[in-house]
């Protein structure tokens, strides 16, 4: 016997989608059910908020609430695919590895990929163009703004999402061990003989949940300088947007500081960093570098390996389990990154 009312209502209504009493696949409005059950908003929510969390029903934003048929679930195969800017020579060394795990992975799985590509768009009309277009499951392979993520959860879509950590949330997620990135890093430079070292990161937008992934690389790093008893002093940090002119601004001022190590969070400033030197023509004298990036990336100095192909290929497995057993919902992977130290030295 349900000891709450909203219980029993979520149970009144899933007999009915069960017996197929609702036309169309479409549950009435939310203020139809309400005077129908006579209970307050609240209480409805409740119910219907149950009967989301057991993906009988989804929600789509201005249209209404809907049954989902869970054999057209299960028996779907096509899935779409968020990736940022794709593309842009910036990133087109991660969306070459993302895609080659997926690929990789799905020999044996057969699903059909649509790709849709986030250009800066405002969050709500790119999420209203998916669910539009019939999408029921999605991977999630680049940073986009919380607020997709948001709407996806709340119109039912069955969704992994990779190389984020979204603090406080159970988002289905394979993400990379930014903390231990960062202390491998810390580590290499400072059994080198490192004392004053620069970081080199992104811009930290909000919206792109940047800052936590930030934090976890700057945690590993204080971590490894508390170990061995070096100040936050001896590490300088500098986060602007992606772009030569501003990365090169950055590295003078890390120069400026006479920093003996260097730390690169990503891929693309190492990048940029390593033509600044061969540009520059300047000497920078017992400068080491280690430079976080994909592992399939091959680099003339010490990198933190971050296994993006990996990624990719867990993310697809996760939702292939997902789309068939929908209540494993709030799994998180996390992947470990690898050192590959050189004796690397720019003089």
């Amino acid at each position: 016997m349900e000891k709450y009312l909203y219980e029993k209502i979520e149970k009144d209504i899933e007999a009915k989608i069960v017996k197929g009493f609702y036309k169309n696949n479409e549950l009435p409005t939310e203020e139809k059910l309400r005077k129908e059950y006579d209970v307050s908003r609240v209480t409805l929510r409740q119910a219907l908020n149950i009967l989301k969390q057991k993906s009988l029903i989804y929600k789509i934003r201005g249209k209404g609430t809907f049954i989902r048929d869970e054999n057209k679930e299960i028996l779907t195969k096509t899935i779409s695919v968020i990736m940022y800017n794709v593309g842009s020579p910036i990133v087109s060394t991660y969306t070459t590895l993302m895609l080659k795990g997926l690929y990789d992975a799905n020999a044996k799985l057969g699903y059909n990929f649509k790709i849709f590509n986030y250009k800066n768009e405002e969050p709500s009309a790119f999420t209203a163009k998916m669910i539009e277009s019939g999408t029921k499951v999605a991977l999630v392979l680049s940073n986009v703004p919380a607020k997709i993520l948001e709407e996806l959860k709340a119109s039912g879509i069955i969704f992994v999402i990779v190389n984020l950590e979204i603090a406080g949330t159970n988002y289905n997620s394979v993400f990379v061990d930014k903390e231990l990135t960062g202390a491998l890093a810390a580590e290499y430079l400072v059994k080198a003989g490192c004392k004053n070292i620069g970081m080199l990161t992104s811009n930290l937008k909000k919206e792109f949940q940047e800052v936590t992934m930030a934090e976890g690389f700057l945690c590993g790093v204080h971590t490894i300088l508390k170990k061995h008893g070096l100040k936050e002093e001896s590490l300088t940090v500098k986060a602007g947007a992606w772009g030569r002119s501003t990365l090169e601004k950055e590295l003078e001022e890390l120069f400026a500081k006479h920093i003996d190590g260097l730390i690169c969070t990503n891929e693309i400033n190492l990048r940029f960093t390593l033509e600044y030197f061969q540009r520059a023509g300047k000497e920078i004298k017992n400068l080491k570098l280690a430079g976080c990036c994909p592992n399939e990336s091959i680099y003339p100095v010490t990198t933190v390996g971050i296994p993006q192909t990996k990624a990719a290929e867990m993310a697809l497995n996760l939702l292939h389990l997902l789309i068939s057993n929908p209540k494993l919902s709030g799994q998180k992977i996390i992947l470990e990154p690898a050192l590959r130290a050189t004796d690397k030295v720019f003089i």
